[in-house]
Order: C-alpha cells, then structure tokens, then sequence
C-alpha cells in the first residue's frame, strides 16, 4: 500500500508490473481527502518514519487496526475470536526516541 495515496482520494495511477505484484504511482490528484491533514514534520514526505502523518489521528487508528486485522488474516491465516481496538495516546506527536540515519546528497 502507497501510504500517500489512501482511501478519500481521487486520482488517476500508473501501475507497473513488478515480479508478483503490481505497483502504482499516483500521477495526478483530482481530489483530496477529508481525512487529508498537514503533517507536523517538516521531514514528512522524505524521511518515511511517520508514514501516516497525513491523515488525521482517529483515521490513522481506524486504518492502522484495518491493517492488523487484514494481515493477521490473509498472511498469517489467524482469524481471531475477538481483537480489541487500538487504543490511541493523548499526544501523537513527538513520542519517539529512535532515529536512523540514511546517506544522500539531500541537505536537511
């Protein structure tokens, strides 16, 4: 899944046939989400950290959970009895205390 390209848009895709799978590439937008935010980090569309930032919170929790739900199912054939929700946190923002460096020719 294209994270920069979720459900509430509208736009038109260039897939390209990889080995078992196909990848596609938004080209042009028509139609922004509602769920559409501006990230908090200025880094957001480089740095691939905080893949959701774009959306806002409680549907980062609504599609994080679908995600769970659907990997459990279809790559590790686990349907489980019952799975709890998601519980968010009061601040979203500025928790993490791990960083990776990558090298390029970018200048932060």
């Amino acid at each position: 899944m294209d994270y920069h390209t979720w459900l509430g848009f509208a736009f038109l895709n260039n897939f390209i046939k990889k080995k078992a799978f196909y990848e596609g590439t938004a080209v042009k937008f028509h139609q922004e989400s509602p769920l559409r935010v501006v990230p908090v980090c200025e880094h957001f569309t480089y740095c691939g950290g905080c893949q959701w930032q774009h959306m806002n919170y409680q549907s980062q929790l609504h599609y994080k959970q679908k995600e769970v739900e659907n990997n459990l199912k279809r790559l590790g054939g686990i349907i489980p009895e019952e799975i709890l929700p998601i519980v968010g946190c009061n601040k979203p923002y500025f928790y993490r205390n791990k960083i990776e460096f990558s090298f390029s020719e970018t200048r932060w």
